[in-house]
């Protein structure tokens, strides 16, 4: 007897779900498009191609959202068919999800303002380098021949980039609050960084033992 007005809660549940989850996906898909996310976001998400379709980052979000939103519906959608049995782990599941997500969220956020402040600390160093001359002086005692293709400012730029941006994904990953995950990737990263002046000085010695090297070249063959 009851079996039909369960069905019919049921599907009420789901379809309320589906509504919300449906408003959630298009309002976030255009806000983001409304402030040009996907232009914005491309180098980091680049478009994706689904079922025949084009979608950008602003989408895929959108997506994302209405998904989680139907997935949380789930529980009251088997709870008014009677089937409580899987429900319990089913809850506690998604409790445990939706506690980590703040994680997740500050640990984007510290890695996104992060990634900004490194960007605009490297292009500062690399215009004030440029500016200074130091590709100039490169060019002067042939550097580029050990630089390659890349100017000098360039790659001084991209040496405080990666300094600038270690530390902080060092502090997103132990945002995550994953002590399995965290401690060796913290590890791991620290020993880069701390390898790093060592590298930068053998980089030095071996730019200036070239420098020294060809400048004594010259003399010793204006000298014969």
């Amino acid at each position: 007897v009851r079996t039909v007005p369960n069905l019919l809660n049921a599907a009420f549940i789901l379809l309320a779900y589906w509504v919300v989850a449906s408003l959630l996906k298009v309002g976030i898909t255009k806000g983001l498009g409304a402030v040009k996310f996907d232009a914005r976001a491309a180098k980091y998400l680049p478009p994706r191609e689904i079922k025949g379709e084009t979608v950008g980052p602003s989408a895929l979000i959108g997506r994302l959202v209405f998904y989680v939103v139907l997935l949380f519906g789930i529980p009251p959608f088997l709870e008014a068919l009677g089937q409580e049995a899987p429900v319990a782990p089913l809850q506690d599941m998604l409790g445990k999800v939706l506690a980590f997500l703040p994680n997740i969220v500050a640990a984007l956020i510290i890695v996104f303002v992060g990634n900004i402040v490194a960007s605009i600390v490297k292009e500062v160093t690399v215009n004030f380098l440029a500016a200074a001359g130091l590709d100039n002086a490169a060019s002067r005692f042939s550097i580029g021949k050990v630089t390659g293709a890349r100017k000098l400012s360039d790659i001084c730029g991209t040496i405080v980039y990666f300094f600038v941006i270690v530390p902080i994904i060092i502090s997103a990953v132990e945002a995550l609050g994953l002590e399995a995950i965290s401690t060796p990737v913290k590890s791991t990263l620290e020993k880069i960084l701390g390898a790093v002046p060592g590298m930068l000085g053998a980089a030095i010695v071996v730019i200036a033992g070239y420098a020294i090297a060809r400048a004594v070249r010259v003399v010793v063959e204006s000298f014969l």
